[in-house]
């Protein structure tokens, strides 16, 4: 046998034994692939069932304070007028209206209208009739409201007025749903739907889905049971992997849903990557073997050469090279190879695993910790807040407690809040809803919300609102929010008698709002100071009225958010103007 023909069959034993390590990398692309659509369903299911429970939390929180209204003893006892002004100004914050409903379903008061005036019948009559005959508290299906104009839902419960049944109801509109799907990370899109399967809120483009059924599809995914995945196609065409889970308490549905295209993408790039290193460690044995095979034909030729020469009764130089020692050399660092390579594998797996189990532990964290903080210091407030009506129900010196308690509750309650709208912005999951806004009126509706915190500290509070100015492209709670917190920061270090000033201009394209207080003002060092989170200058730490330090980074953040921006004019001895220009529309 000829040398070169036994390299050549070796170098094909190599290139035959490398076909089952070529299979055995397409399996583990295939499984790679596998596993990764497996772990983003998994995901999935979970990112619907905290968004199921968040439903839950939040109506809970709403029943805790209606269960404390339907406790006034101006409802029991008729006194219809009284309680209305008292729901009036006790409703809570992310409530819109409360609305008495008699035994047979008919109005008999809604906050959104005067006291008396009167009201149109409901198109749900039925249902409120059912649920004042009933003993627990419901919620209703999503429905278009008479008064509202919109969709509107409605949590109740039964109360008896002079002996009579009647039905105390919150009126909500779907916007607070669309604040629980704020908080979905990045490429979740979730939506929320009533009992029935009717849209009320959708993380993308919710106008043009709330009020349409769940498609077909999704329903299919809960028929029978509380929970469901599968490949369903959006109204808008696409194919979506989701998840749907039915609120415990509610009834509700929460969907999350990733694009099967992204899904896929994310899938094969793990694969790729599977695939490489399957690739590299292939070539590595190829290359190792390669040199084995070269080895060997040289010895056959060395061997072939020593046979022909004995057979001439010559016996040639022996050129046999350490083939054992470099084959056990070449065996070991192909071992040391595979073992960092399967190390390196081993770690690359526990850091995927850790990075998810803690992206999981932030979600279920941002989605708990609203809910679970707001919750009792709404209960908290509410009770304060009857037995500071109830002159009966404090005696001794409870009443200056109370204040203690009301004043502590909504100073944390407001810091939480803050907290949290901050880690949606600096996380860029704030969702705006930019309208064509006119700011005139959201700038009196703040001066509204802030005057009995100018009257307790005798500031009065001076306005020139021009009603012809054009519009600002602004989201609106955006803007209120600002709007409240720097009043409540001019009113808050203003001397007693002196005044707060809100002036609105229009500039080149821009919307300017201007608040200036007479306060003690601020250096330039202490200004930059106060525009960062729990910062405050040397007055605010000083001062009898306790803030979080939040109000003006929020206030700076929600501008610039929107495309504006916020700046301070301030000076030792002359006060300090906040000045937040907004483009126009």
């Amino acid at each position: 046998m000829r040398p070169t023909t036994t390299r050549q069959q070796l170098t094909r034993l190599v290139l035959i034994a490398l076909v089952p390590l070529l299979a055995l990398a397409g399996l583990l692309v295939w499984w790679s692939v596998q596993e990764a659509t497996r772990t983003a369903q998994e995901r999935t299911l979970v990112a619907a069932r905290l968004l199921a429970a968040s439903i839950d939390r939040e109506l809970d929180a709403l029943r805790l304070s209606l269960d404390t209204m339907a406790g006034m003893p101006d409802l029991a006892a008729g006194r219809l007028e009284s309680f209305y002004a008292f729901a009036v100004t006790a409703k809570p914050d992310r409530v819109d209206a409360v609305a008495l409903i008699d035994g047979n379903g008919r109005p008999v008061f809604n906050t959104l209208r005067p006291f008396g005036a009167p009201l149109p019948a409901s198109k749900i009559e039925d249902v409120f009739r059912a649920a004042a005959q009933g003993e627990r508290f419901q919620v209703s299906d999503l429905f278009l409201g008479n008064l509202a104009g919109r969709p509107i839902f409605v949590i109740m419960r039964p109360v008896r007025v002079e002996g009579q049944r009647h039905l105390l109801a919150f009126t909500l509109f779907t916007d607070q749903l669309q604040r629980l799907l704020a908080g979905l990370p990045s490429p979740y899109v979730g939506l929320v739907a009533d009992r029935s399967g009717t849209i009320a809120a959708r993380s993308y483009a919710p106008e043009a889905v709330v009020g349409r059924a769940l498609v077909a599809e999704t329903q299919a995914l809960l028929a029978g049971r509380g929970e469901g995945q599968g490949l369903v196609t959006s109204p808008e065409g696409v194919r979506v992997r989701v998840a749907a889970v039915r609120s415990a308490e509610a009834g509700w549905i929460a969907v999350v849903g990733e694009a099967q295209s992204l899904l896929l993408t994310e899938a094969w790039r793990l694969g790729s990557s599977t695939f490489l290193l399957c690739l590299l460690l292939v070539g590595i044995v190829f290359v190792a073997l390669r040199q084995i095979a070269r080895r060997l034909g040289q010895s056959f030729e060395d061997l072939a050469d020593v046979a022909a020469g004995m057979a001439q009764d010559r016996v040639p130089a022996l050129r046999l090279p350490p083939a054992t020692a470099e084959i056990r050399a070449v065996e070991a660092a192909l071992q040391d190879s595979h073992h960092r390579i399967l190390q390196h594998t081993q770690e690359l797996e526990r850091a995927r695993r850790a990075a998810e189990r803690a992206n999981t532990a932030k979600d279920q964290f941002l989605a708990h910790v609203s809910h679970e903080l707001r919750t009792p210091l709404t209960a908290i407030i509410g009770f304060a807040e009857v037995l500071e009506v109830d002159e009966q129900a404090r005696p001794g010196p409870a009443g200056e407690y109370l204040g203690y308690i009301l004043q502590a509750g909504r100073h944390l309650l407001s810091l939480i809040n803050d907290i949290l709208d901050l880690s949606k912005i600096g996380a860029g999951r704030w969702e705006l809803m930019p309208e064509a806004l006119a700011l005139d009126g959201v700038l009196a509706n703040a001066m509204t919300l802030v005057a009995g915190q100018a009257k307790d500290r005798s500031i009065r509070l001076e306005s020139a609102l021009p009603p012809d100015l054009p519009p600002a492209r602004a989201d609106r709670r955006a803007v209120l929010q600002i709007a409240v917190n720097l009043l409540s920061n001019a009113v808050k270090f203003s001397p007693p008698g002196a005044a707060v000033r809100v002036d609105l201009t229009a500039e080149a394209g821009l919307l300017c709002i201007r608040i200036g207080d007479t306060g003690p003002g601020m250096t330039a060092e202490e200004a930059a100071q106060a525009l960062l989170p729990f910062r405050q200058g040397a007055h605010a730490q000083i001062s009898d009225v306790r803030g979080t330090g939040l109000g003006l980074p929020l206030a700076k953040q929600l501008a610039e958010l929107q495309g504006g921006s916020l700046r301070l004019d301030t000076a030792p001895g002359r006060g300090t103007m906040v000045e937040v220009r907004l483009p126009a529309a």
